[in-house]
C-alpha cells in the first residue's frame, strides 16, 4: 500500500506513520516476550518441566536444518529471476537470523491439557525460542563482521532531515522578513 499512500499523504504524516507502526511492532513484540517469561517463569516455580535432552536436542537441530534448506532452496529459486543475487552470506544471515517463535509458542500454549505431552512440547519450544533469542541474537554481530557482510545505514538520517528543513525554512523565512523590512527602509 504504500506506493499509493504516500503520494496522498505528508512527509509529517508518512514519518508518524512509520515510528507508530515501529512502536505497535515493538510493544507487541515485548507484550509477547514478557508472556513467555512469565509462563517459563511458572513453570519453573511449580516444576511443570518436562526435560528430555534427546528431543530437546532432535528438535533444536531439525528447526536449524530445516529452516537452512527453506532458505537455501527458496534463495535458489529466487536466484534464477533476479538480477540480484543472494549470496552465501545473504544465505546464511536469512536461515541464522530467523526463528523467534512467537508463533510457535502462542500454537503449543493452546495444545490441550488433555494431551500427555504438552509439558515436554512447551518446555522445548521455550529452549528453541531462548536458543534463537539468545544464543543466535548475541552471536549474529560477531558473525556478520566474521563473513563481512556490508550493513546498511538505517533511514533514520530522513527524520533529521526533514527537522532541519523545517526548521531551516522558517529561519529562512525570518531572514528574508528581516532583510525585506531592512530593503523597504532605504527606499
Amino acid at each position: 500500500m504504500k506506493p499509493y499512500v504516500k503520494e496522498n499523504i505528508t512527509p509529517d504524516e508518512t514519518i508518524t506513520i512509520k515510528y507508530f507502526t515501529k512502536l505497535l511492532s515493538q510493544s507487541a513484540e515485548a507484550v509477547i516476550f514478557i508472556f513467555l517469561g512469565l509462563s517459563a517463569a511458572v513453570k519453573v516455580k511449580t516444576n511443570d518441566i518436562d526435560w528430555n535432552s534427546a528431543f530437546i536436542g532432535v528438535t533444536l537441530a531439525a528447526c536449524i536444518f530445516y529452516r537452512s534448506m527453506g532458505v537455501i532452496i527458496q534463495c535458489s529459486i529466487l536466484n534464477r529471476f533476479n538480477t540480484k543475487k543472494f549470496s552465501f552470506s545473504d544465505m546464511f544471515v536469512l536461515s541464522f537470523g530467523g526463528l523467534r517463535g512467537a508463533i510457535a509458542f502462542g500454537l503449543v500454549s493452546s495444545i490441550s491439557s488433555n494431551i500427555e505431552a504438552k509439558s515436554l512440547f512447551v518446555t522445548t519450544t521455550m529452549v528453541v525460542i531462548f536458543f534463537t533469542v539468545f544464543i543466535q541474537g548475541c552471536s549474529i554481530k560477531p558473525i556478520l563482521s566474521l563473513l563481512n557482510v556490508k550493513l546498511e545505514n538505517e533511514p533514520d538520517d530522513i527524520l533529521k532531515e526533514h527537522t532541519f528543513d523545517y526548521y531551516f525554512g522558517h529561519t529562512m523565512s525570518g531572514i528574508e522578513s528581516v532583510a525585506g523590512m531592512f530593503i523597504f527602509r532605504f527606499f
